[in-house]
């Protein structure tokens, strides 16, 4: 490959917010990658705490991310582990804000970070997928990256973006298969080259080097070579604290620089446009698991945790949630009875009879996951509208049906919505990507949130509230619908507990539309 010259420079996806891009011999300074950090403030524009954090979480889910990643894990870390991992790191800056399986991050009065927990079901057996959507590329935002990628180890890691490419070309960090890994078409992370360390570095340069090649680490593999630097360098006399950047689409070569003193990643690029997204279509391709090479990409960080630090998190984590229970109970202990949870936009439908027995000869209404759509006065029954226009996605147990028609529920168009949604979104697309911005925003707008039931956690402690038979089997409840901000006993509140069948490969609601029991309730 022929030596880039400045005007070849392109796209920086690890850049601070400001850049230099290079017009023929114009220098113009202009933003490089989008802040699409959402205010912290927001999480206190009301009295109830938890409602203010499931808004912004939903909130942040509709972003579009700045850069994300995600790491497949054959076991399931809690959202409070994670974050106990993250406030380990910086206690004093960092802030998180809990609900369920996602977790909003704060620094310096922003909200920089989503992060989720997810099954994946698409294999024999269910995996865990963590993703981490970054809202900024801010210092702070990186090494919440760096962080949970560094605490992966425990819960072992099967894949992530680009992990089975890496083994294959057998990519090292000291350049063994650069140019397979580099030129490939499936290389989805960028490609960053650092000069070796110089023996007159000082200590506080030295720091910095490891810092800078943490970070950029945390984003795509950092190849370590005085040759392969020299090959596409573009700049002279940047230090020792630049980098070379290939952008995986284009292969386009640009340059990035560390500043110790604002801790940001400075870019030097001819285009500005946003960072690659690693998105989860991957999970689609063929997964192997992590070889050596792709283990020695997984995680940036310069120490490894101990090999307590698993029962120290674990232990941390029983504590933050305890905390933030009595945190957010503190505000509002109950929801007020003239406060009802509806969705934006929707008719109220007609209350339904719990005894109104279902007709056989009652006209289909077509799905439609568009909420407040649907006109309850033509259907006679919820349940059997459900099982006739989706009885190829979903189940309900004979417990489940009772428990609804004997609830009398004031809302049961927004379970039905609910439901209905559940079953053509969540489970039917091929690229998980397209299932989760249709299921999120009809969530979204049913004010409803899809979380892990925490049934294997409650297992013996609740008795069979989440088992359900099915058939000659015993299934656990390991997933449910919620609304948000309801009290425990509120009519109001939304609860639908179900599991994907892989068997069947349809989805089994065992419970609605009340709260199952847990420790505390």
């Amino acid at each position: 490959m022929r030596k880039p010259t400045i005007n070849d420079t392109a796209l920086t996806t690890q850049g601070s917010l400001h850049a230099t891009y290079s017009y023929g011999d114009v220098l113009i300074d202009e933003d490089c990658v989008p802040d699409r950090s959402i205010s912290a403030y927001e999480l206190y524009e009301n009295d109830d705490l938890q409602s203010s954090t499931d808004t912004v979480i939903l909130k942040a889910m509709l972003v579009p991310p700045v850069a994300d990643d995600h790491i497949l894990l054959g076991r399931r870390p809690t959202i409070e582990q994670l974050c106990v991992a993250i406030l380990h790191q910086d206690f004093a800056t960092l802030t998180p804000y809990m609900s369920d399986d996602c977790a909003v991050i704060s620094a310096d009065e922003s909200v920089v970070a989503l992060i989720t927990i997810s099954d994946d079901t698409r294999h024999d057996e269910t995996r865990y997928l963590l993703s981490i959507h970054l809202l900024t590329t801010s210092a702070h935002a990186t090494d919440i990256l760096v962080t949970l990628k560094s605490i992966a180890e425990l819960y072992d890691p099967i894949a992530y973006p680009d992990s089975a490419l890496i083994d294959e070309t057998g990519l090292s960090q000291t350049g063994k298969g650069f140019r397979e890994y580099q030129r490939s078409e499936r290389r989805r992370r960028p490609l960053f080259i650092m000069r070796r360390k110089s023996p007159t570095m000082t200590a506080v340069q030295k720091h910095d080097y490891t810092v800078a090649r943490q970070r950029l680490g945390a984003y795509g593999p950092v190849i370590v070579n005085n040759d392969l630097y020299e090959q596409f360098q573009i700049y002279e006399d940047l230090g020792r604290m630049d980098a070379i950047i290939i952008h995986p689409k284009t292969c386009a070569v640009g340059s990035l620089y560390y500043t110790g003193a604002s801790g940001q990643l400075e870019g030097l690029s001819e285009e500005a446009a946003d960072a690659p997204l690693l998105g989860s279509d991957w999970l689609d391709e063929q997964v192997s698991a992590l070889q050596a090479n792709a283990r020695t990409f997984l995680s940036s960080s310069a120490t490894r945790p101990p090999r307590n630090f698993l029962k120290l998190m674990e232990a941390g984590a029983t504590r933050l949630a305890d905390q933030w229970k009595d945190i957010t109970s503190r505000d509002i202990p109950h929801e007020p009875a003239h406060e009802q949870e509806t969705a934006p936009d929707s008719p109220p439908g007609r209350p339904l009879d719990p005894d109104t027995p279902p007709e056989a000869d009652h006209e289909l209404i077509t799905p439609t996951s568009k909420p407040g759509s649907l006109d309850l006065s033509q259907i006679p029954d919820v349940i059997t509208w459900l099982e006739t226009n989706f009885d190829d996605k979903i189940i309900i147990l004979p417990k489940a049906k009772r428990a609804f028609r004997k609830s009398a529920h004031p809302d049961p168009q927004r379970i039905a919505e609910a439901i209905a949604l559940l079953a053509t979104t969540k489970y039917t697309q091929k690229q998980p990507g397209e299932y989760c911005t249709a299921f999120t925003e009809g969530l979204s707008s049913l004010h409803l949130h899809d979380g892990f039931s925490n049934a294997e956690r409650l297992k013996g402690q609740t008795g069979e509230a989440y088992l359900a038979r099915y058939g000659t089997r015993t299934i656990l409840l390991d997933r449910k619908l919620a609304s948000y901000s309801s009290a425990f006993n509120s009519p109001q509140m939304i609860r639908i507990y179900y599991t994907y069948d892989k068997p069947t490969r349809k989805i089994i609601i065992g419970w609605l539309p009340s709260h199952l029991p847990t420790t505390r309730s």
